[in-house]
């Protein structure tokens, strides 16, 4: 599927396509890998959204991305993967339909696949980096200071979290730049603003 994304072949996409439901149509609701194959169908069917276009799709990649979060048990390692897929269709969803419940849901997604993880867990950056990128796109919607606020404290914990040279850090320094200009155009605190942009030359130098 990623190879999908980066070639923006369609071809490859509806053949990934096949693939994965094929393999989800064999296997039982009870098996163990159900969840994962779904999340598959459901990535190829984003990647053919963004593609093509058809809404359908990316509704049909939710649906089945909610299926996958519900039926893995609690005690799943898997459940932070799960929910950060969930989270990302929904926040696709958000960006091109406009509907606010979905970041609502995206949000909640990215805390669940956080709080999944302990402090140490090596993917925990990058579910603080999620869950600080929806909330810095709900405050620029509403105008929520709180919701700002969290984003800009998700990002820096996730920054906080990387070794320098690690390369998760651009991505994750940038989201704390966009959370702190966000969090500037709300308020007018030029702290803010010097710090987004420092933070923000410290990833093009």
């Amino acid at each position: 599927i990623e190879w999908c994304h980066r070639t923006g072949d369609l071809s490859d996409v509806e053949a990934a396509l096949a693939a994965a439901t094929g393999a989800a149509a064999a296997t039982g609701d009870n098996d163990p890998v159900m969840a994962g194959r779904l999340s598959k169908v459901a990535g190829a069917l984003s990647v053919r959204f963004e593609l093509a276009g058809d809404p359908g799709d990316l509704d049909q990649s939710v649906a089945l991305q909610r299926r996958a979060v519900t039926i893995l048990p609690d005690e799943s390692p898997d459940n932070s993967t799960m929910l950060s897929n969930l989270a990302a269709v929904l926040a696709l969803r958000f960006q091109n339909g406009g509907r606010l419940a979905d970041l609502d849901d995206a949000i909640d997604a990215c805390r669940g696949a956080t709080s999944s993880l302990p402090p140490s867990h090596p993917g925990r950056p990058s579910a603080l980096h999620n869950l600080s990128a929806c909330l810095t796109g709900r405050g620029e919607t509403t105008g929520s200071l709180a919701d700002l606020d969290e984003a800009v404290s998700a990002s820096s914990s996730a920054r906080d979290l990387l070794p320098a040279g690690h390369a998760g850090l651009a991505a994750v320094a940038s989201g704390l730049g966009n959370a702190l200009l966000a969090r500037y155009e709300h308020t007018g605190n030029t702290a803010d603003l010097d710090h987004g942009a420092r933070v923000l030359a410290g990833v093009l130098a």
